[in-house]
Order: structure tokens, then sequence, then C-alpha cells
């Protein structure tokens, strides 16, 4: 049986994109016979060195990274697959999964100095060895590949969207769906999925929330923490279960996402499977919607001006049926065309067992 080490930064797998590609690769190659352990921060806490520099922001992790590539050699499997940075000291022949970038995100998000410095030319030039020493390398978009080739000058790429489980994550009832996570009935439902970073501007989303609490119009946040935000208007559901979110995006209105910078949030993908209407940022896989499928155009925004997220928002949250139902056709014909898991099993195991072999 052929072993697969896949490097991720955590075992936590509810709110973070990264980790929950690792976790969805793994099952795929579990159920076709493939030896395979992911290795995350978990495994080295008592390493001396982690406990020395984890707390030192910008070494942290780099330390980890390759903390795990060296975790990795000493497992002596017969692939690794390295994300970003985390497992680029690793010996051992190497798939490189690339989910945006730090140097394409510094410049998108970074006006401190100090963190473009850390984030562009010290954590960019560690995912630079990774990405160069890899038998090959995945972006999981045309944006990401854009940026690969444009900063670690890497050109034989090959792009695999991110997948999605179609039977999984599907419209619900969404009476039956609110009652799940008591959610008011009678109110307009906007949400929010994944970790409120920087990159995702809570920022704006913070400002939108303001503005709609004029118009009674609720913000459902499923993240990871609870933020000190003065709104009324502001429900946070903690760490939600992974089958329970088909029923959490079919409970909502409208779901959104502001990101200055993304590879391809697995959210969103999640939200069209159940047919939730979106209003996004043109940035990561924005690009292959705007490609594909062009109806969807006038919601994706090319600015974060809190003015037009509003206006675009209420404009979705009382369009009219038969509007809403081609939206939705559209949005579902996409990721079976594109990102089911099907497809995304069938790109993977071509890829691995072209590499392994």
């Amino acid at each position: 049986m052929q072993r697969i080490i896949i490097c991720s930064p955590s075992k936590n797998n509810i709110v973070g994109g990264v980790e929950r590609f690792c976790y969805l690769l793994k099952d795929i190659l579990v159920n076709n016979n493939f030896n395979v352990e992911i290795v995350s921060k978990e495994d080295i806490e008592n390493n001396i060195f982690w406990k020395i520099f984890k707390k030192i922001k910008g070494l942290d992790l780099i330390i980890l990274g390759y903390l795990l590539g060296k975790l990795a050699n000493k497992l002596k499997p017969d692939l690794v697959i390295t994300n970003g940075l985390y497992g680029f000291s690793t010996k051992i022949k190497s798939i490189n999964i690339e989910h945006g970038t730090f140097a394409g995100a510094s410049d998108k998000i970074d006006k401190n100095i100090f963190k473009k410095i850390i984030r562009k030319y010290i954590w960019g030039y560690f995912e630079k060895l990774a990405v160069q020493k890899a038998i090959k390398v995945v972006a999981v978009s045309k944006y990401t590949e854009d940026l690969i080739k444009k900063y670690y000058k890497r050109k034989d790429i090959e792009v695999i969207l991110n997948g999605v489980d179609i039977n999984l994550f599907s419209k619900k009832d969404k009476f039956e769906s609110r009652k799940i996570f008591n959610l008011p009935q009678d109110k307009k439902l906007i949400l929010f999925v994944g970790r409120l970073s920087y990159q995702k501007s809570p920022e704006i989303i913070y400002e939108l929330a303001k503005k709609f609490e004029k118009d009674d119009i609720f913000f459902v946040f499923a993240t990871d923490r609870v933020l000190n935000w003065n709104l009324k208007n502001a429900i946070f559901l903690l760490n939600v279960d992974y089958q329970k979110l088909p029923f959490l995006y079919s409970a909502c209105d409208v779901f959104i996402l502001p990101s200055k910078h993304e590879g391809f949030a697995f959210t969103l993908i999640e939200a069209m499977a159940c047919e939730i209407p979106f209003v996004i940022s043109k940035v990561g896989g924005a690009y292959e919607i705007l490609e594909k499928t062009p109806e969807l155009s006038e919601f994706v925004l090319d600015n974060l001006n809190v003015d037009e997220w509003y206006n675009k928002i209420k404009k979705v949250l009382f369009l009219e049926e038969k509007k809403l139902e081609k939206i939705r056709k559209i949005e579902r014909k996409f990721v079976l065309e594109n990102c089911s898991l099907q497809i995304f099993e069938r790109k993977y195991l071509n890829l691995i067992m072209g590499i392994i072999k």
C-alpha cells in the first residue's frame, strides 16, 4: 500500500480552508486504498524548537513548515503533499498545493511594512522553495496560477479547483434549517462562514452589519470566535459541525465574502451547491465564476465600498422569486460541472498515480 503524508497547518478542519482541503483529499485517497496521514502542529507540540519559536510572530510559520517537512522525512512515505510553505524542508518527492501564495496575499492586504517583509519576503521565500522543489505544483484557481507564475517563477502548473460533496451540500428546507440553529423565522439573514481574519475584511462586514441594523436584517457568523462588536443584529455560531453546514447555508438568504485575497474559498462553492445567492469580491475563484457563468457577474464586486456592498446585498435580499430560482440553478450547475467531488477526486488521483508510478 502506497503511503502519503499531507502537511497541514492544523488538524482543525472546521473553519480553515487549507485544513478542510487536507481532510477532503485524505478521505479520497484512503477510499482508494492509500495509506494517508496528516501531520500538523499538533504532532510537534513537544518539539523544543517549536516551543521556543511558536510565540515569535514571523518565525512561527517557518519553524512549523520546517518541522513538518522533517517529520514527513522520518515517516518515509512514497509521496509528500505540501500546502504552501508547510513541509518545505522535505526531501521526499512532493506535490505542492498553492491556495493563494503569501507573496500575492501580501501585495493585496499588507500596508504595514513589517507585515509585508514577513509575509512577502520571508514566508514567500520559503513558500517559493516548496514550489520550486516539488515534482508538481497545483493551483486551486487560475487566479492562484497567475500568482505562482508572477512571484515564484514556476510555469508548469496544474489548476485543480477545490471540490465539494454535492450530495451533502444541497438545498434544504429553509424553515426546518432555521429551527436547527434556532434562527429567527421572520427575518432576512445574511451569512458569513469562516475565520474573521483581516483578509476577509471584518471591518467592512462590521460596517455592513451596522447599516443593516436599521433595516432589522440579521447577520449570521459561522466562525471560530465571538467578536466584541456592538451589534444588535449579529448571531454568532461557533465551530458549526461540518455535516450541519448545508442546513446553515439553506437557512440564510444571501452569502457574502468580501475578501481582499483568496485562492478559491470552499465556503463559496458550498454556498453555491446549496443554492444560496451570493455577493463576493473579485478575487480568487470569482474569476472562474465570471468566466463560466457571466450571468452572475453582477454579484461579483471589484471594490470594497461599503455603500455599494450594502446596496447590492439589499437588492439580492429582495429579488423576485423567479430571478432567485434562475440564480440558484446557475449556481448549482456551476458546481456540478466544475467543482464536484467526483471531478476533484479524478484529477487528484490521476496526478498522484502518475507521480508514484
